[in-house]
């Protein structure tokens, strides 16, 4: 079975759908004379390996991070016969999928050249780690591309395996890290927009969830919330201003709009003292990654207190309604203030 390099549309089917043309070869028929049934797997196997190679990621990506996609279940529905060298268009669509990509349901349609449609595969998977042979969410840079592939009508957020908001797995989020982010109550957060292009936003409401989670209520961040539907990464840095210490969070959002889990974290909110009333959405990251932030300063030999104390003259200076030229920054003698 060969593909071509062809990838017009019929006009009977969905245009949205990213789609590959092949023959149906000696090889794809069986004792009937028409398409046999795992031909039509493995043209939606081939179609969607395709689509991920057409977008970066090619077969050596998957063997180079030891991961490889797992189908735990698979059906076809036939609508017509496929017969020898008949050519055949094969679309590629995603049905549903859980915000961390972990898990989804995707759909392969089988259309004839006629503009037909014959088949459709429809098959519900994972992520398998090759080395430690079990599934696990993708990493970020193989859930880029999966979040390209085009929705299906009627696309349905799956929910997160159990572990995204009751995980056992070994904290990330240290007493340091929990102490800075409820001492400073803003943070940082950097989304993908649809262009590419970074969208930084900063939030008042972040909260420590757990262990491992991060949380913050949508209040008025529509383009935060828009590019999360879309691309679930982000990335969150929350700094404490006067020591320039601080730390940097890599993450998974799940967006919380109803049901048992949003009930549970507005209650959390409530008991912290936040206007509820006013969240539209709250947003549950889980950390994947956590690093130590800190300033040059320390570089040129500066300690905490030497640093924190310039800060602090620089913020007096400015609520002072004085004009500051200096760089606190930089350990120069020179005042800066006027």
């Amino acid at each position: 079975m060969q593909a071509t390099a062809k990838h017009e549309n019929l006009k009977t089917r969905d245009k949205s759908r990213y789609a590959k043309e092949f023959l149906a070869g000696w090889g794809t028929m069986d004792f009937n004379g028409h398409m046999g049934n795992t031909a039509y797997l493995n043209l939606a196997a081939d179609v969607r390996m395709a689509f991920f190679a057409e977008h970066g990621f090619s077969p050596s990506e998957f063997r180079r991070l030891s991961i490889g996609p797992v189908v735990k279940k698979e059906e076809i529905e036939y609508f017509r016969e496929i017969g020898l060298h008949e050519t055949v268009t094969v679309t590629y669509a995603v049905l549903a999928m859980s915000p961390d990509g972990a898990r989804f349901t995707i759909e392969n349609e089988i259309w004839s050249a006629g503009g037909e449609r014959a088949a459709v595969v429809r098959s519900t998977g994972g992520w398998l780690d090759l080395r430690a042979r079990k599934l696990i969410a993708p990493p970020p840079e193989l859930r880029a591309v999966f979040a390209q592939v085009p929705k299906a009508p009627g696309f349905v957020e799956l929910p997160p395996p159990a572990r995204n908001m009751t995980d056992k797995a070994r904290p990330i989020l240290t007493d340091d890290m929990k102490r800075v982010i409820d001492e400073q109550r803003l943070g940082f957060f950097a989304t993908v927009c649809a262009d590419g292009s970074p969208n930084l936003s900063p939030k008042g409401t972040i909260a420590v969830w757990d262990d491992n989670h991060l949380a913050f209520g949508n209040i008025r961040s529509p383009g935060t919330l828009e590019n999360l539907r879309r691309n679930p990464n982000i990335d969150i840095n929350v700094i404490d201003p006067f020591t320039r210490h601080g730390y940097r969070f890599k993450g998974v959002a799940l967006i919380l709009e109803s049901g048992p889990p949003y009930d549970r974290a507005i209650e959390f909110y409530r008991a912290r003292g936040s206007k509820v009333s006013a969240f539209k959405e709250i947003v549950l990251i889980e950390i994947r990654d956590a690093q130590f932030i800190d300033s040059p300063a320390y570089d040129f030999g500066m300690t905490e207190s030497e640093i924190r104390d310039r800060w602090a003259k620089h913020y007096a200076a400015i609520h002072a309604g004085k004009r500051v030229t200096s760089d606190p920054e930089i350990p120069e003698p020179a005042s800066g203030i006027q």
